[in-house]
């Protein structure tokens, strides 16, 4: 996306409201193509909300027209700066999986370690239920 952008000039856009005298602020401080143009345009002199709004519609329009080729050949430094930025994430995730059987196994030993222990309760309570349940109809 931003290679794509990065190829469509403002100055060659035909922007409503932004002509060349707008161009030349833009290009002036640093906004040349539709990769550049952000909300930071609302600050510069001349450009209220409507003219940052046209120009952010026409970076989304431009965001809207990348298609994919598949004959283009992926750029390997971009690929490696990618697999980098998510290689800390993906080892955390395969480390959390893999540790799941063991975590399962944990939870179920503490599970049925619980009903052992309850049980006992559970079956003189319900014995004590049972008693007042038969005195109640004896009464």
């Amino acid at each position: 996306m931003d290679r794509h952008l990065s190829g469509i000039l403002i100055r060659s856009a035909h922007i409503p409201g932004v002509g060349a005298s707008r161009v030349t602020t833009l290009s002036a401080h640093g906004y040349r193509t539709a990769k550049d143009v952000n909300g930071g345009v609302q600050h510069l002199y001349g450009f209220g909300p409507a003219t940052t709004q046209r120009l952010l519609q026409w970076r989304a329009h431009c965001e809207r027209s990348l298609r994919y080729n598949p004959r283009l050949s992926e750029d390997p430094k971009e690929v490696a700066r990618i697999d980098a930025l998510v290689k800390p994430e993906s080892d955390a995730l395969t480390a959390t999986l893999a540790a799941g059987p063991e975590e399962l196994e944990r939870l179920r030993a503490r599970i049925i370690a619980a009903r052992e222990e309850l049980q006992p309760r559970l079956e003189a309570a319900w014995s004590t239920f049972a008693v007042a349940k038969l005195k109640r109809r004896a009464a």
